[in-house]
């Protein structure tokens, strides 16, 4: 049985596609309220997810203004715009997981850091990168658990990522390190990005940290 949390969060999801469906459908198992933020309200949404009474269609400057948390799945080459249209969300908790591409702009060298520059959110935390859309839904992998990584410089914003990992059926989501580590965890989803994408391991390929 999945941990829930006792409390009922407002979840901005940014973006579409596989990843934004599946953390949207587990988190609005999980109670919480899920506004999914989209530059086109057009976009296509799997008709599954709209028949969840907790899961919103919004702009993203709605989603974010009504959500405490916000998860940004939009590719790393959108990161800029969508940054710009979050409005302010200085006091909120941003959880970016991005795509496994890597920010190609000469003013900033990844996501991270195009996020805190725009939004002055000191409450950023990357998580949810290093694995697929199949872990998302169903983190059980051959009689274990697939472990979830998150790194960040907010305590606080952690421990909130945390508890949506665990909502989402992760038992051990690990702390990778401050801010200054979030590039392995770019280097770690590269690395799944090359087995599980390239050479089509989607389904058959997870992180596990094994300890004794």
């Amino acid at each position: 049985m999945r941990y829930k949390t006792l409390v009922c969060m407002n979840i901005a999801i940014i973006g579409a596609g596989k990843n934004t469906e599946a953390l949207a459908e587990g988190l609005a198992n999980a109670g919480h309220d899920v506004y999914i933020g989209l530059k086109d309200l057009n976009t296509y949404i799997s008709p599954r997810l709209l028949k969840l009474d907790n899961i919103f269609l919004v702009s993203v400057e709605d989603a974010a203004r009504e959500s405490d948390i916000i998860v940004i799945t939009t590719p790393a080459s959108e990161i800029r715009e969508v940054a710009y249209m979050l409005g302010d969300v200085r006091r909120k908790t941003i959880a970016d997981l991005s795509s496994f591409n890597f920010l190609r702009d000469a003013q900033y060298s990844n996501t991270h850091t195009v996020l805190k520059a725009i939004t002055s959110c000191q409450n950023l935390v990357k998580c949810f990168n290093v694995t697929g859309y199949e872990d998302l839904v169903n983190p059980d992998f051959i009689g274990a658990t697939t472990d979830m990584f998150m790194a960040g410089d907010s305590r606080k914003s952690k421990e909130v990522v945390k508890l949506l990992a665990r909502d989402l059926g992760f038992i051990d989501c690990c702390d990778f390190g401050d801010g200054d580590t979030i590039p392995m965890l770019d280097e770690m989803s590269q690395c799944w990005n090359n087995k599980a994408v390239k050479q089509k391991l989607v389904a058959s390929l997870a992180y596990k940290l094994v300890k004794r």
